[in-house]
């Protein structure tokens, strides 16, 4: 797993970790780490089609916080370039589900409300603002989802 991603192979190391899972289940909480590691970098680098089937089949892998959350919005843009519209925002919609703190389910509610809007739904882009909204964000990111 490791030489393959050090040869940018991340989906061929997820799937060489999860091998390894299988055959040794007791060395999981060693390889859950680096699992999330690939996986990561797989749904980053992985075509946006094969890159959702992952995060569909192995969703709850992936670990909280910003990193993810990046990745996620990430897909969520290159699906949007590909007029898939409504499959990121379920993307987006399912990593605000999982979300695990109030900035970040806002952040990844202002990249949904803006594939809403992008999607001509201004409605569907103030309920998903209303539904992220948190105390305390910082100053920045409570200034841009008011623009929005």
């Amino acid at each position: 797993a490791e030489l393959r991603m050090q040869a940018g192979d991340p989906r061929g190391a997820f799937e060489a970790l999860r091998e390894a899972e299988q055959h040794f289940p007791e060395a999981a909480p060693m390889l859950r780490p680096r699992q999330a590691e690939a996986l990561l970098a797989a749904v980053a680098r992985e075509p946006p089609i094969a890159a959702v089937a992952l995060f569909d089949a192995h969703a709850a892998l992936l670990p909280p916080g910003d990193q993810a959350d990046a990745a996620l919005v990430a897909l969520a843009d290159r699906l949007a370039a590909l007029d898939l519209t409504d499959r990121a925002r379920r993307v987006l919609g399912q990593a605000i589900a999982r979300a695990e703190h109030g900035e970040s389910r806002a952040r990844l509610g202002l990249a949904q409300a803006k594939l809403a809007l992008g999607a001509n739904d201004p409605a569907g882009a103030r309920a998903v603002l209303a539904d992220t909204e948190a105390p305390g964000l910082p100053d920045a990111l409570r200034a841009e989802r008011l623009l929005q």
